[in-house]
């Protein structure tokens, strides 16, 4: 199918771990959302996303320098946990 030919297409082209190399799970959906042709699902279990975490890391230290929004949530928890938070991130 297109779908196959395409997973394989990408995976020929992503560095991919040694011990998963078929780390992918797509989903073809009956009912696509409205106004939509078609709706497809695709999970993918790689290591590849640490450059992804990797920013949202730096964005959140950028916000945490400046204690933007941190009133919101110290009513809840404490200043530390986001320290461990970003320390096991």
């Amino acid at each position: 199918t297109e779908v196959s030919r395409n997973v394989s297409r990408l995976g020929q082209q992503l560095d991919m771990i040694h011990w998963n190399e078929d780390g992918f799970k797509v989903g073809l959906c009956r009912v696509p959302p409205v106004g939509q042709d078609a709706a497809v699902l695709c999970l993918l279990n790689n290591c590849a996303v640490g450059s992804v975490l990797g920013e949202h890391r730096a964005r959140f230290d950028r916000l945490y320098l400046r204690k933007a929004h941190l009133h919101h949530y110290t009513q809840y928890v404490e200043e530390a946990t986001f320290d461990e938070a970003r320390a096991c991130v």
